[in-house]
């Protein structure tokens, strides 16, 4: 609407275009509230994410560092029994292998799987 238009306007005619405009203001308003409170949403959702991410890694390496505290512990512990009892102690560990032998094969295990659980434990 041009300005010479708006001047031939009644006051009433140019209330209704006032009140007009404001519901439409306010209807936009409403509408980019929204939109922020979701894009704060989706901000946190990718923080939170983030964060859980970096979470993980950080519990892959506490697992790999007690994985190799384990594997340490048990190779001094086989070592502390050769020592003590001699070759006669590894008898008793099904899961040692000594280094000349390499890996069993698998067909030399006794052990069949239990039910509901895998052989590659």
């Amino acid at each position: 609407m041009t300005d010479q238009e708006l001047r031939k306007l009644r006051r009433s005619e140019l209330l209704e275009i006032m009140i007009a405009q404001s519901k439409k203001i306010d209807q936009l308003q409403k509408k980019l509230n929204a939109a922020e409170r979701k894009l704060a949403d989706k901000e946190i959702l990718l923080e939170k994410t983030g964060n859980i991410a970096e979470a993980a890694l950080q519990l892959n390496h506490i697992f790999e560092d007690a994985q190799e505290a384990a594997e340490q512990y048990l190779a001094n512990v086989r070592r502390r029994a050769i020592e003590l009892y001699g070759e006669a102690a590894l008898q008793m560990d099904p899961d040692y292998v000594s280094e000349e032998e390499g890996p069993a094969p698998a067909h030399e295990h006794n052990e069949e799987p239990q039910e509901g659980t895998s052989q590659d434990n």
